[in-house]
């Protein structure tokens, strides 16, 4: 018995450890205020997510769109953000995040794109920033799914969030009480696994039944199968549906082949 336990307690080790290895935790700082044209602002911080990934050749930190945007949050009041500082596992500074198509300026609430057939507000909001070779040379890399892979529904997932600044543990320790028949698993404190399956399969993302918090956006979606050398991503966890009650998350490449036969809507 104190053998299994130990087996194990290793067994989480390697968990944790392949995780906090390929995680981005990012820091936003927000100036908030109850409008647009409001001058008095207050400073505020949370987290997102990111995670870095090999897609063929080519290596990437890969997050969602409304990690950087400015809208109305759920208290009505105005959020923009002012700064998001990277910070990738194993390297001592903070990198800020700079993007060259404006999505530090992009603003929600006057997004109007959708995107079909999900109705999404934000539409399509996959990010993938490219990763000089210097940085490349100092993490270790997620592996995609394989272009010929088909996603369907029922498999397995499982959603990792890493809280750098313990934002996301204080969250997520607020929502564990509302939650029920779902555990978390926390390694090294800052480490969050949940899981589920796949409930839904479109043309450019899925749906799931794993539950998460505030502050999960842009975590890696992956397939929980056969150990951690066969962990592969799928996804970017994007957001909750009100319509189906389900998270969902786009699928990080286009080429991923799926066997979608019905309509997912997210709204």
């Amino acid at each position: 018995e104190e053998e299994k336990k130990m087996e194990q307690q290793e067994e989480m080790k390697n968990i944790s450890e392949f995780f906090h290895d390929r995680c981005v935790s990012l820091r936003i700082f927000m100036e908030v205020s109850n409008s647009k044209d409001d001058d008095s602002v207050k400073d505020v911080q949370g987290e997102g997510q990111a995670f870095i990934i090999k897609i063929g050749r080519e290596a990437f930190m890969v997050t969602v769109k409304h990690n950087f945007c400015s809208e109305t949050n759920n208290d009505s009041e105005y959020e923009k953000c002012d700064k998001i500082y990277a910070n990738f596992p194993g390297v001592s500074k903070s990198y800020k995040v700079h993007l060259k198509d404006g999505l530090l300026g992009w603003d929600a609430d006057a997004h109007e794109d959708t995107f079909e057939p999900t109705g999404w507000k934000y539409g399509n909001e996959l990010v993938k920033i490219p990763l000089g070779e210097r940085l490349v040379n100092k993490v270790k890399l997620f592996q995609a799914v394989s272009p010929t892979f088909r996603i369907e529904k029922d498999m397995e997932v499982g959603i990792m969030a890493h809280s750098n600044k313990g934002l996301l543990a204080e969250s997520i320790q607020k929502q564990m009480q509302k939650i029920e028949g779902e555990e978390y698993e926390a390694q090294k404190g800052d480490i969050f696994i949940t899981v589920g399956r796949i409930t839904c399969v479109g043309a450019e993302h899925i749906e799931y039944d794993a539950n998460t918090v505030h502050g999960f956006s842009g975590a890696p979606v992956f397939l929980l199968s056969g150990g951690l050398e066969n962990i592969k991503v799928i996804a970017v966890h994007a957001g909750h549906s009100n319509k189906t009650e389900k998270n969902f998350g786009f699928l990080i490449s286009p080429e991923i082949k799926t066997t979608a036969n019905e309509t997912c809507l997210i709204s």
